[in-house]
């Protein structure tokens, strides 16, 4: 420890001191020395404190004098009043304190006064019914907590029953809808039985017949048997009145579309020029029903009736576009004309067949055509309905020694055997009556003939008598189906009182026949 002499000398310890160093030390000495039960801070007095500050601003201004002559001093002395400064700064708080102290315990009985008169004083048992209501509160919480959580509970039970039953009623639903469907189909063999009973018991003579060789042969019984399911399985389900219904449902609706191509002029006035492409209105009845029963098995008119129409909209396609084209008249002034061109695409229901049934549906499909639903007789006077072999004839030679009328039936006679199809014009799609002559006309080279109807092919005609036809002409007939319009069939005539035609297949035909004198309208020529 370093001291400080009067005249600026150090001196070690034992030296004489000044007084200031003296008394300073004695004051710090005293300050330390002071045994209190708490901190200085609180329990100094405030007298003892202002003579300590007097004491050590004396110490300070006599130190002062000296700390020139001493760096070391001087720094010592600048802590010494940075601990001094610190020490009032706690003096003030401590007087702070206890003042705040001695004023809000002067006040609690006031407060206290003041609780009681407006009655919110807590006494210990007002702090007890406090605890109980908190207590009381909490649980009334976990009550309803809990009573949510039972409901919750509930809730999930009460949907989970009722997707249970919804699965029993939908279970219920399915079982009625099998039962339902297996009682149709027994009424339906019922019914077929009922009415193709003749046929049945010679199937069941045939049977007992040989039963006997069965017995001793076992593939026998196996071969009548599934004889007798390919009957059953290829017959149509459905009545004959409600199948009747359906094909004229179904034919006037074509009817319509006819009436309505043939207003078009009508209803859309105003065109100085009318472009018509269309192709033939009509329909085979045996495909129609063939395609309802593969689709529905047993089916009534009403059941099917929409289906009907959405499969009309399918297979017939009606579009209108205009156009407007600029001519030179014979006196080379230019005009506008303006054309409507009318188009009618006939997608067959053979089309339709490969394109909305399966491939199961599309199975059963053939079968039914093919046998005709083991109903023959439904369609037996429709032309287009009924395959029959192509009869064999040979052009005279007379006819052949024109050269146009050559090149035609050359063309003709490559497509005899194809097979007859709505609204068919080529020979990838093969044909329909109009579109036959249409084709051999246009690709022979003899007349340039746009693909149309047989009224349409009417219409370009000249009409001769009878007596004049010649080979290569055009026969026409009519109501060989509900068509809404006079002409319904043509065919191109090759002399001797033979056409050659797209029936049900491409064929010749005497026009002589019963059915053809019927249904004759008349003959026409192109070109001439």
């Amino acid at each position: 420890k370093t001291n400080v002499k009067s005249d600026g000398a150090t001196a070690k310890n034992g030296d004489t001191k000044t007084d200031g160093e003296q008394k300073k030390k004695k004051s710090r000495l005293k300050f330390e020395d002071e045994k209190k039960p708490r901190s200085p801070l609180y329990k100094t007095e405030p007298a003892k404190n202002v003579i300590l500050t007097a004491t050590a601003d004396k110490v300070h201004s006599k130190v002062s004098e000296n700390e020139d002559e001493n760096v070391g001093v001087e720094a010592a002395h600048t802590a010494e009043k940075g601990s001094e400064a610190i020490l009032r700064f706690g003096n003030n708080t401590r007087r702070s304190y206890e003042d705040k102290s001695t004023t809000a315990k002067a006040k609690r009985p006031e407060r206290l006064k003041f609780e009681q008169d407006s009655g919110e004083a807590k006494t210990g048992a007002d702090k007890s019914k406090t605890y109980e209501k908190s207590v009381k509160s909490c649980n009334k919480k976990k009550s309803s907590e809990m009573k949510r959580s039972r409901k919750k509970a509930a809730r999930k039970k009460t949907i989970k029953k009722n997707q249970q039953r919804k699965n029993i009623q939908k279970n219920a639903e399915r079982t009625r809808k099998v039962k339902r469907k297996a009682k149709e189909a027994a009424e339906a063999t019922a019914n077929f039985v009922k009415s193709h009973w003749k046929i049945l018991l010679i199937v069941l003579a045939v049977l007992i017949v040989f039963g006997f060789i069965a017995s001793t042969v076992s593939s026998c019984s196996v071969m009548f048997s599934s004889g007798f399911n390919s009957i059953m399985s290829s017959s149509y389900f459905a009545e004959d009145e409600d199948i009747y219904a359906a094909e004229d449902y179904y034919k006037g609706l074509e009817s319509d579309l006819q009436s309505k191509i043939d207003n078009i002029e009508r209803t859309h006035s105003g065109y100085d020029e009318y472009k018509y492409n269309l192709a033939q209105i009509g329909h085979n009845p045996y495909e129609l029903i063939s395609y309802l029963t593969a689709a529905y098995m047993d089916f009534t008119f009403e059941d099917i009736k929409a289906e009907l129409d959405a499969l009309f909209s399918q297979q017939y396609i009606l579009t209108l576009t205009e156009e407007t084209e600029t001519r030179t008249d014979g006196e080379g002034n230019e005009k506008d004309y303006r054309i409507l061109n009318v188009t009618l695409e006939n997608k067959n229901l053979n089309m339709l067949a490969n394109t909305y049934l399966d491939e199961e549906q599309r199975e059963l499909y053939g079968i039914y055509l093919e046998s005709k639903g083991n109903r023959d007789y439904l369609f037996a006077d429709d032309i287009y309905s009924n395959t029959v072999q192509t009869p064999t004839y040979t052009i005279p030679g007379a006819a052949l020694s024109d050269a146009t009328f050559r090149r035609l039936i050359t063309e003709a006679e490559r497509y005899l055997g194809y097979p007859y199809v709505w609204g068919g014009s080529s020979p990838a799609t093969s044909f329909d009556c109009s579109g036959f002559v249409c084709w051999v006309f246009q690709n022979s080279g003899v007349y340039p003939l746009s693909r149309t109807t047989a009224q349409g092919i009417y219409n370009q005609c000249a009409i001769i008598p009878r007596s004049q036809a010649k080979p290569g002409d055009i026969i026409f007939f009519t109501g060989t189906y509900n068509a809404g319009e006079p002409v319904t069939h043509v065919g191109i005539y090759v002399g001797d009182g033979m056409m050659i035609h797209c029936g049900n297949p491409i064929q010749y035909a005497s026009i002589d026949s019963s059915y053809w004198t019927q249904h004759f309208y008349a003959i026409g020529r192109l070109g001439n």
